[in-house]
């Protein structure tokens, strides 16, 4: 009890002073566990058509074990897309990274988990031994070493940066038709509930907060959780709507061709950037779409198009050094004096060897001779 008047002491103050400031624990780090709005080890299952508002992951599970969502495999192989899901739903044998991405998120979900379920001191122990229905809960640590059961609904008062960390030791049931309500600007994000057996929502009821359980979860017929589901075990949608408000805000996986997403991929998005302005540079043919920042950054398929082109320029710039090499021969054919000249001189000293001035000086003797005769 004590607890309780210190927290609505807190809230007369802050009112009376004009002033705000976070009641409550310390936020619960999800680590990269934030990147899903689903999360599960042994799978996630839907009965058509459920809504889910980000990504959807499991692991060590394989995408097998995603059933009812229609998949359709990324050109990347690296996820997977459904018309009932925002996001990306991943496996651990997809292309990589998602393997590392799934393991690393498995780990900080039940790091959470841990840190949760084990928080020490706190504000409200066993409150209604778990029958809580009908309560105002004000921002706090609350603990039950029971189940709790929600019959009817219940209100959480708080502000906007107002934290609620639930730590139940048993199962938590959220009977049907029953509603959790949100007042004074107190946000479902900042609600955790921690819980070590199985949470199950009741058709048409609308829950509010993140869901860190040991075991799995059930969001039934028509069901609404405003909140993040991550399960040690699995998790059943039955045409079901999970609202996660971080859920999908970083897609892990982002280097598929096919993909508009972002994340992944910036060194080769860079790098065929840098590829693109060399073209232009080099070579004036390209289409002036080809390096339009505009078409780069649609989408990464468009990226990898464009950075072919610049081989193809490179291709060029190999043949046009060819040119040289057809040049130089053009210079050993300049060789062409030398033949020249040591033909003319050959040719001068043809010229030399008719002596025929000397046979005709040796005439005149003979010519006597026929005098005498």
């Amino acid at each position: 009890m004590p607890s309780i008047f210190c927290n609505l002491a807190a809230l007369a103050l802050s009112a009376f002073i004009g002033c705000t400031f976070a009641a409550g624990p310390a936020p619960v780090l999800l680590g990269t566990a934030a990147n899903f709005a689903i999360l599960a080890k042994t799978g996630v299952s839907t009965v058509p058509n459920s809504a889910v508002t980000g990504n959807v992951g499991v692991s060590p599970a394989t995408v097998t074990s995603l059933t009812g969502f229609s998949l359709a495999q990324d050109i990347s192989k690296q996820f997977w897309t459904s018309t009932q899901v925002t996001g990306h739903l991943m496996g651990s044998t997809d292309a990589s990274p998602t393997p590392g991405l799934l393991t690393v998120a498995v780990e900080n979900m039940q790091s959470a988990y841990v840190d949760a379920s084990n928080r020490p001191l706190p504000n409200f122990v066993g409150l209604k031994a778990g029958l809580i229905g009908g309560s105002v809960l004000v921002p706090g640590l609350y603990k039950w070493t029971t189940g709790v059961t929600i019959s009817t609904g219940i209100t959480l008062s708080g502000g906007p940066a107002d934290t609620w960390i639930f730590q139940i030791a048993g199962t938590l049931v959220q009977a049907a038709n029953v509603k959790i309500t949100l007042i004074g600007g107190a946000q479902s994000k900042n609600i955790i509930w921690a819980v070590a057996g199985t949470v199950t929502v009741g058709a048409n009821g609308v829950f509010q907060g993140n869901i860190l359980a040991a075991t799995n979860v059930v969001i039934e017929t028509s069901a609404i959780d405003n909140g993040c589901i991550y399960a040690q075990t699995d998790v059943a949608l039955q045409k079901a709507t999970v609202l996660c408000s971080g859920g999908g805000a970083v897609p892990p996986p982002t280097s598929s061709p096919a993909s508009s997403s972002t994340a992944s991929s910036t060194s080769a998005s860079s790098s065929s950037t840098a590829s693109t302005s060399t073209s232009v540079s080099t070579s004036s043919s390209l289409p002036p779409t080809s390096v339009s920042s505009t078409t780069v950054h649609t989408t990464s398929s468009t990226v990898h198009t464009t950075s072919t082109t610049p081989y193809t320029t490179k291709t060029t710039a190999h043949t046009t050094s060819t040119t040289p090499c057809t040049t130089s021969t053009t210079a050993h054919k300049t060789t062409t004096p030398y033949t020249t000249a040591k033909t003319t001189a050959h040719t001068t000293s043809t010229i030399k060897y008719p002596t025929t001035t000397a046979h005709t000086t040796y005439t005149p003797p003979y010519k006597p001779y026929k005098r005498y005769n």
